[in-house]
């Protein structure tokens, strides 16, 4: 097969590839087609159109909740966040294990440094001291 048409047919095949959820937008689109052949970028411009009348066509579920559904979403929104509230570990601990090991004199990676920095709310200093 000549060279040009496979590298046209490779080319097409992975600009249509974002049709797959919409096979029959191509096909559409292939069952009414002009006399002359598009280009591709008409040929996608008519798929996209095509695709997005027929996903605007389809009924669109519409869930209203109960008062029941309500009631239970509530709930577990309230045991959550008294589970959270009950949570009294310091979850910087390792940022600050990491800050005093610096200040120790601990050379430590710059993502170190930057990380310890960003979860303490500091501005992140030289990670090493010059020599005077």
């Amino acid at each position: 097969m000549d060279a040009g048409i496979c590298n046209a047919m490779k080319t097409w095949s992975i600009k249509l590839a974002g049709f797959e959820d919409f096979p029959e937008a191509i096909d559409a689109v292939l069952a009414s087609l002009p006399e002359d052949p598009p280009t591709l970028p008409h040929f996608l411009a008519l798929c996209r159109d095509e695709a997005r009348k027929r996903r605007d066509a389809q009924p669109k579920l519409a869930h209203v909740a109960t008062a029941e559904e309500r009631a239970r979403a509530e709930e577990a929104a309230k045991r959550a966040a008294r589970s959270i509230s009950r949570d009294r570990r310091d979850h910087k601990e390792w940022a600050k294990r990491l800050q005093a090991r610096h200040a120790a004199g601990e050379r430590l990676y710059s993502a170190q440094v930057s990380a310890y920095s960003n979860a303490l709310g500091l501005v992140p200093g030289p990670v090493f001291e010059e020599a005077a």
